[in-house]
């Protein structure tokens, strides 16, 4: 076992102690004086020498004395020293805060920095916090020094942390062991298929959980089929059926009546005649246009010529037009790249190396000259690369402006040859059009020949003949349409009836449904509870075992590791007690502190390491339990400067 006792601790400016040596000489001692003096501050100091806390945890306190006005006074800097012995070795540790002023260029008065810590060990001054950190580590974990000097840090943790200390001290049971403990526990294997109860009991938390919400919303999905279920009571689906076959049949025998009256008759014979008079009027204006062709068709080719020269210019002029816009364009472009790239080029060139960053930003000291030059050299490589990639590539956009604006100036150019050629044509074009129009001036049109308005009498006389005809068939045909109508409406009404019976059918089946599901998720619950109790079960017997174990590694200290819910259920706890007392209830200080120190002496055996014990307010306790470790009581008295005996 690692035994650590402190020797002697020097104090210097540290909170309210100006000045104290506090010699044990490796023993147990008694410091006494009055409230306010500052025994709390002598294991605040000591923590602080070793983590750079307070005792309580607290890593930003105020560490320098304070006038009586509440101000910090300068020039007094914390100083702790500690001559510990480690298993017969000797080892002073030191730790100090200094003030840190610096003098600013064209100021009178210095200006104060933030506070520096030095470190030493055995006299040696240690370079940085990690490393006095990591020497510190070496003797003792922070976190187990801390349990092991003071009888309230254990039960000062979260009761889950105290859990899993105090499962560490003795070695778990299985779960075979368990279920050997309990007859009640027969069958948990098949349950837990290879899981652990923990993760298993998760599961059907979780499972019962979602079927409860399950079951709780059947209710209302078993209110909502029933009040979807429609009164069919007074309707005959077989009737219905009947009903529905005969009026279908009388619609359809309609529907074939009304096709019949539309499709036969003397009106397709005049039908017929109609268009036999329109084929001789379409031949006849063939024949007419024929004899008119022939004297136009020697200026219809030449115009046919002209038209595909003038829509070919009119083409590629609109190419050309296109083309010089998207050039503009992508030359303006161009030019605003180049400008960018000259305030790019005049941003970067003036530049100039940041000197702050010479400095060290965690301790304010300027950095090695090495390395400030290697900084600048990189910073000046970077610069002149960066300007040389602008100027190579301000170059480039020059070279691509000069090139499209030599491509515009030709497309320019030839764009007006085009036009110019597209003018001759569209002249060509309209005289050729002008000799065509006066020789068809010249021709007579079919429509005014002696043939066509013959065809168009005939025509007129059969369709008159059509119009008398259709009135007599139109009455009959609504006459059929309203029969149709009253029979759809019919059908509507019989499909109405047949749907409510099929819906009734269909919510009565889904309400059948919904109340199996409720059956079977109820079974469900039921067995998942009757798991949830054989898990609880397994976590009672469980824990009592381990309580029994745990328990057994205290003299004086009990632990209560579980509490029994109303609902039968169990709740994880970590509860000291002293003669059945509860820690963290009614147990009186003097209590509190002997509980503190028996599970010292466990966690002492447990870790292997002794360390000094600070006992604050001991003055409250008629006789401390016997530890193995050194043992400081701080105690309230009358006496306005520390009494120590050791």
């Amino acid at each position: 076992m690692k035994n650590i006792k402190i020797n002697r601790i020097t104090y210097e400016n540290f909170k309210g102690i100006k000045s104290f040596d506090l010699d044990l000489e490796k023993k147990d001692a008694n410091v006494s004086a009055r409230n306010a003096i500052g025994k709390t501050t002598l294991f605040d100091g000591f923590y602080w020498l070793l983590f750079g806390k307070d005792s309580a945890e607290n890593s930003k306190f105020d560490v320098k004395p304070f006038d009586e006005n509440g101000n910090e006074i300068l020039g007094k800097e914390p100083i702790v020293e500690a001559e510990l012995v480690i298993d017969h070795k000797t080892v002073t540790l030191r730790r100090e805060l200094k003030e840190v002023w610096s003098t600013i260029k064209g100021r009178l008065e210095k200006e104060r920095k933030s506070d520096k810590t030095k470190y030493y060990i055995d006299g040696v001054p240690v370079k940085t916090q990690k490393e006095y950190q990591e020497f510190i580590t070496s003797i003792v974990d922070e976190n187990i020094f801390k349990l092991l000097t003071n009888p309230f840090a254990f039960n000062g943790l979260h009761w889950a942390d105290r859990r899993d200390i105090l499962m560490s001290l003795v070695d778990d049971v299985s779960v075979d062991d368990v279920i050997k403990s309990n007859d009640e526990l027969e069958g948990l294997k098949e349950i837990l298929e290879g899981r652990s109860p923990e993760d298993q009991k998760a599961i059907v938390k979780s499972k019962m959980k979602e079927i409860k919400k399950d079951i709780d919303g059947l209710t209302v999905r078993f209110d909502e089929a029933e009040r979807a279920i429609p009164d069919t009571a007074s309707l005959d689906q077989t009737v219905l059926n009947a009903q529905l076959k005969s009026k279908t049949a009388e619609y359809e025998k309609l529907q074939t009546e009304a096709v019949e009256i539309k499709n036969g008759g003397a009106i397709a014979k005049f039908q017929q005649q109609i268009d036999g008079i329109k084929h001789k009027i379409n031949e006849g204006k063939l024949q007419f246009s024929q004899s008119n062709q022939l004297a136009v068709s020697s200026f219809a080719d030449d115009l046919e010529w002209t038209k595909s020269k003038l829509r070919a210019a009119k083409d590629n002029a609109e190419d050309y037009k296109y083309n010089i816009q998207r050039l503009e364009k992508h030359i303006s472009n161009i030019k605003n790249e180049k400008t960018k790239l000259l305030d790019q080029y005049h941003k970067e060139n003036a530049v100039t190396f940041d000197e702050h960053r010479t400095t060290c930003a965690m301790c304010g000291q300027n950095l090695p000259e090495d390395q400030i030059s290697s900084m600048k050299n990189s910073f000046n490589k970077d610069k002149s690369e960066k300007v040389a990639k602008i100027l190579e590539d301000g170059k480039t956009k020059a070279t691509e402006i000069q090139i499209a604006e030599k491509q515009l100036s030709d497309m320019k150019e030839e764009l007006v040859s085009i036009e110019k050629e597209r003018e001759k044509y569209q002249v060509l074009a309209n005289n050729l059009e002008t000799e065509i129009e006066k020789v068809r001036a010249g021709n007579q049109k079919y429509e005014e020949s002696n043939e066509y308005q013959e065809y168009v009498q005939q025509g007129l006389d059969l369709q008159e003949k059509i119009t008398t005809e259709q009135e007599s068939k139109r009455t009959l045909l609504e006459d059929i349409a309203e029969n149709q109508i009253e029979l759809t409406k019919a059908i509507d009404e019989i499909k109405q009836s047949l749907s409510l019976i099929d819906l009734a059918k269909r919510q009565t089946d889904r309400l059948t449904e919904l109340k199996n599901l409720h059956k079977k998720m109820v079974d469900t619950y039921n067995s998942l509870q009757g798991q949830e109790f054989m898990l609880d079960e397994f976590t009672r017997s469980r824990v009592q075992l381990l309580e029994e174990q745990i328990n057994q590694q205290f003299k004086y200290a009990k632990f209560k590791l579980f509490q029994l819910q109303k609902n039968g259920g169990i709740d994880e706890v970590c509860e000291a007690t002293f003669n059945g007392i509860a820690y963290t209830n009614n147990l009186n200080n003097a209590a509190r502190i002997n509980v503190g120190l028996d599970i010292i002496n466990t966690l002492s055996n447990h870790y292997q390491v002794s360390a000094p014990i600070f006992v604050d307010n001991a003055e409250s306790v008629n006789e401390l339990i016997e530890t193995q470790a050194q043992m400081i009581s701080l105690i309230v008295s009358e006496d306005i400067e520390f009494k120590v005996e050791v």
